[in-house]
């Protein structure tokens, strides 16, 4: 072989990988949803005694009532329900505006 033909031999296929690299990086990536969590994640504030409720990712989060926090979990019960665990199972209902209600009808704002 020619030491033309030889750098041939390795140049085409350099280029075409090069190529194939360029038109790899720009496609675009497929976008994912979103998860079922984050239109829960948040912190919310009580209309009533100012207590403050935050949902975390991992379905942890904190609970701040009467000046005592505390670490909760929770998971979604329902399109328009969560379970938080803060000692006791407690139901909390998503409004239309974003905003959670507990079973005793008090709004926990979105802040």
């Amino acid at each position: 072989m020619k030491p033309t033909g030889v750098r041939t031999a390795f140049l085409i296929p350099l280029v075409l990988v090069g190529i194939g690299l360029v038109i790899g990086c720009n496609k675009e990536q497929p976008k994912t949803a979103p998860s079922a969590d984050s239109k829960w994640l948040g912190t919310y504030k009580n209309a009533k005694d100012g207590s403050t409720l935050v949902l975390q990712t991992d379905h942890k989060g904190t609970l701040d009532a009467a000046g005592s926090k505390g670490d909760i979990t929770w998971e979604i019960s329902g399109d328009d329900k969560i379970i938080v665990h803060a000692g006791i199972p407690i139901e909390m209902f998503r409004n239309s505006d974003g905003n959670l209600r507990d079973p005793e009808g008090t709004d926990w704002k979105k802040v």
